[in-house]
Order: C-alpha cells, then sequence, then structure tokens
C-alpha cells in the first residue's frame, strides 16, 4: 500500500475457449449506489479472433467513469487451447511471462498501466 486507505486492487481473471470470432462487453460501476441507474458505469469491450495461425485478444478502452474507477488494471488471461503455443505478444512484443499447464492451458498476467489504452495479446499456435 501506498497510502491509509488505499483499497486493495484484485486481478481480473478472464478464462477464454476460442472459437472462431467472440465478443463480451464488461459493466462496471461504484458497487455501493444507485448511480448505474443514471448511466454512471464504465464499459470495456472484449473481443477474440481464432484462426489457425493464432489467437487475438483484444481488451479495448474502457468507455464512461464512475466514483472510485480504477485508473489501471491487472488482467489473468487462461487461455484454453488443445496444445502449448510457439510464442506471445502482448501490444506487438514478444513476452516470455506466460505458462502452459498440460490441461491446455495458457496463463498469461497483463498489466494494463491505462484503463483507457487498448491491450492486444497473441497467442501463436504452432504450424
Amino acid at each position: 500500500m501506498n497510502y491509509i486507505g488505499e483499497k486493495k486492487k484484485d486481478t481480473l481473471i478472464l478464462r477464454i475457449y476460442p472459437e472462431k470470432n467472440s465478443s463480451y462487453t464488461l459493466w462496471e460501476d461504484d458497487g455501493i449506489s444507485f448511480e448505474y441507474e443514471k448511466g454512471i458505469i464504465a464499459k470495456t469491450r472484449i473481443e477474440c479472433a481464432d484462426s489457425e495461425k493464432e489467437t487475438r485478444l483484444t481488451i479495448h478502452p474502457a468507455e464512461g467513469s464512475y466514483e472510485g474507477m480504477a485508473a489501471s488494471r491487472s488482467w489473468e488471461l487462461e487461455f484454453f487451447i488443445p496444445e502449448r503455443p510457439s510464442k506471445l505478444r502482448v501490444n506487438g512484443s514478444d513476452t516470455d511471462k506466460w505458462r502452459y499447464e498440460e490441461s491446455g492451458r495458457v496463463i498469461v498476467p497483463v498489466f494494463q498501466e491505462d484503463v483507457r489504452e487498448k491491450v492486444i495479446v497473441e497467442v501463436l499456435k504452432n504450424l
């Protein structure tokens, strides 16, 4: 903690079962008031595109805001794929911060420094 009263930011776990193209919108509010009824929320669109060569996950910039909204976010992405990938990229850069479990789960921790910035994770498959 950096100061008194700071809240711990939890990591969001996102489980991805890729198949062709899919999308999801994460809706968030302050969790304590009824401000969401007035549209005071944040929405984050998440898209997944799966092909023979790669699975690409795009976390779009958050839209909207609410009182107490976090400026950054930690994600734990769990891709369920049948074989160990050849390489992973986060925002176009190769990363070695991932692990593969024999059960077919690829775990990728991603820190989104600014929730208003796009994040792209590419899981490159063995061909």
